[in-house]
């Protein structure tokens, strides 16, 4: 990892390996030969052959969808009663 650090010039040392597909790595032992590897330093994959705008969509989701699962966790603590709570939200599209 810090070869890939260095030779990638990343601002930040390099945490996650995953190969074309969008795999998870964590055995490195596994990785055929010859094969593309994607490090990144701690994000998800994002695949590569997608356009900048899709990428960014994509990431305003997972953390939209992140801070919906946290709304819904703080709800279901505050709930003394066990009462169902709906969520409602509405995602825009984006420009």
């Amino acid at each position: 990892m810090e070869n890939c650090t260095t030779l990638c010039n990343l601002p930040f040392a390099a945490r996650r390996l995953f190969d074309e597909h969008g795999t998870e790595l964590f055995d490195l032992t596994l990785i055929p030969r010859d094969s593309y590897v994607y490090v990144t330093c701690g994000e998800q994959w994002i695949d590569p052959e997608l356009t900048k705008a899709e990428q960014q969509r994509r990431l305003l989701l997972a953390y939209l969808s992140n801070d919906v699962r946290m709304i819904y966790f703080y709800c279901a603590l505050r709930n003394p009663m066990g009462k169902k709570y709906f969520i409602f939200f509405c995602i825009i599209k984006l420009i």
